[in-house]
């Protein structure tokens, strides 16, 4: 399939291995998954102010990455369903993809953001998709309905009353 072909040949970088970033703190999953179940407070990952809430996304210095890298890689899978969704290989929940479409995302997600090669076994891209995969899921078309360009339908609203621009104005 070309579409896999093509990800395993933008993806040149060697598989990492935990020895060469020592200060990563979630390897394995079952490392995170016993820290998580306690709660947020008690990741052993480094934190600040602009820290994301994925506390499994750690740069090589095993700080949460921040608020706007996590969007990134939000938005940039989103990306990838649309184009999962264009090859018919958009599974209807992520634990129901296939073989191709994980590899095609893991290895896509991980040429673009190197912080998801810090693991074994592709867990935190998989995991990163399976916490928003639903979320996208649930509005597929949106980006298919979106290539066809469309004038857009709009009911003529009467003008805002000036009370209500008063208001709008206190508000900013």
């Amino acid at each position: 399939m070309s579409l896999l072909k093509d990800a395993h040949e933008k993806d040149k970088a060697p598989y990492a291995m935990h020895d060469q970033f020592p200060h990563i703190v979630y390897w394995t999953k079952a490392d995170y998954l016993k820290d998580s179940q306690i709660g947020r407070k008690y990741l052993k990952t480094k934190c600040n102010d602009s820290s994301g809430s994925v506390g499994f996304l750690e740069d090589e210095n095993g700080k949460i990455i921040s608020r706007e890298d996590q969007q990134c890689i939000r938005d940039y899978q989103c990306s990838l369903c649309y184009t999962l969704l264009k090859f018919g290989l958009v599974p209807v929940t992520w634990l129901q993809c296939t073989q191709v479409a994980q590899e095609f995302f893991f290895h896509s997600m991980q040429t673009k953001f190197p912080v998801l090669r810090y693991c074994a076994d592709h867990w935190k891209a998989d995991t990163f998709m399976w916490l928003y995969y639903s979320q996208w899921a649930n509005h597929p078309c949106a980006a298919s309905d979106a290539e066809e360009p469309k004038l857009k339908q709009e009911a003529i609203a009467p003008p805002p009353s000036p009370r209500m621009c008063q208001a709008n104005t206190a508000l900013q």
